[in-house]
């Protein structure tokens, strides 16, 4: 365990909160790996966990983002925690490694989901490795980092439900993923349930999700 001091918060979109983090005083962060997360400790002594959007190897800062929601973790972090707040955090675990060949990438995120992408994206571009990102999201005003996601081009696409009439269609999306493809998914259940079905009848395409990472 660490402690951390609130840096900055902005909101991204109406409903994404912006948290940046710095170490306290004479302790330092831990590099960041793609695909890693850490926990925060709410008051209650539970602890939640939130996706990095670092960039890989980054220390000096660490940067998640928050959904506004129901529970507990998100109300504490969107509308009462604010600059200067000294936060106990662990971490950063990898439980979204990525694929070390140099097959294509497939990320396919839903909402909030993305922010396990990013900071995976700028490792795959390091590697100047074939990639895209599928971004589903209800409303335009919803998708939270689209500037940023903007200047990758034609390797992002972004499906808003309201606009396309209805969901992403996974199934037309793997049928169209050539074999060997890493497919990385986050996102809510029901998108993550139905890529566990797809990925049944699918062999010849590679799936990966978040793993647990227990801590110490």
């Amino acid at each position: 365990m660490s402690h951390a001091v609130v840096d900055d918060v902005y909101w991204e979109t109406p409903d994404v909160r912006l948290i940046s983090l710095r170490p306290a005083d004479a302790d330092t962060f831990a590099p960041v790996d793609c695909g890693s997360h850490i926990d925060i400790a709410l008051p209650s002594g539970e602890w939640r966990s939130y996706s990095l959007i670092n960039s890989p190897g980054r220390a000096g800062r660490y940067r998640v983002a928050v959904q506004r929601g129901p529970n507990s973790g998100s109300v504490w972090l969107t509308e009462q925690v604010g600059t200067g707040h000294a936060l106990r955090i662990r971490g950063p675990h990898c439980g979204l490694p990525l694929a070390d060949d140099e097959a294509p990438v497939l990320l396919v995120a839903g909402g909030i989901g993305i922010t396990a992408f990013l900071g995976m994206i700028d490792a795959l571009q390091a590697q100047t490795r074939p990639w895209r990102l599928v971004y589903a999201v209800r409303s335009r005003a919803a998708a939270a980092f689209a500037a940023r996601l903007q200047g990758f081009g034609e390797r992002v696409q972004l499906h808003v439900d309201d606009e396309a009439g209805g969901p992403l269609s996974l199934p037309a999306l793997l049928d169209a993923t050539p074999a060997g493809t890493h497919i990385y998914v986050c996102g809510p259940t029901p998108m993550m349930q139905e890529m566990e079905r797809q990925r049944a009848h699918r062999p010849q395409l590679c799936f990966h999700r978040e793993q647990p990472v227990h801590a110490a």
